[in-house]
């Protein structure tokens, strides 16, 4: 009974914090390219970029960013292993410091995972789309600023 009166006094009282980061825009800029090399793991990318309130677009790679623009970098590698190998995915988020990508802007967001599981396939599609959605999880909600 005192644990219970407990948690509810810490939970009554205690501050709440969202997992939430403000952009300007929470836009996001993405490569054609990528989208159509990985289209299935893209497609999910863009599901759970949506349920964490980010828009995105896509651009060629010649693209001018404006200052605090976001863009993603998506690395995908299918690892060495006997039949079933694992996918490594890594996922991130910079802001524009200038008209072109550099590797000294600004970290938004970085998450990478390997996904051994499940082992339906040897191709390694499912186990691939399963670390896409891993790595999401991790990245805070999109809030726009408020105005005053």
């Amino acid at each position: 009974m005192r644990l219970i009166i407990l948690l509810f006094c810490f939970s009554a009282f205690g501050e709440v914090k969202e997992y939430v980061r403000e952009h300007k825009s929470c836009q996001l800029t993405l490569l054609v390219k990528e989208r159509t090399t990985y289209p299935e793991l893209f497609e999910t990318l863009e599901t759970q970029l949506k349920d964490r309130s980010y828009k995105f677009n896509y651009v060629t790679p010649g693209h001018r960013f404006a200052e605090g623009d976001l863009y993603l970098n998506f690395t995908k590698e299918i690892l060495s292993g006997l039949f079933f190998p694992p996918c490594y995915i890594k996922i991130e988020i910079k802001e524009a410091s200038g008209q072109k990508m550099k590797d000294s802007d600004k970290i938004f967001f970085s998450h990478a995972t390997k996904r051994l599981y499940p082992r339906h396939s040897p191709s390694g599609t499912y186990r691939c789309k399963l670390a896409v959605r891993d790595v999401i999880y991790h990245l805070p909600y999109c809030r726009l600023p408020k105005k005053d």
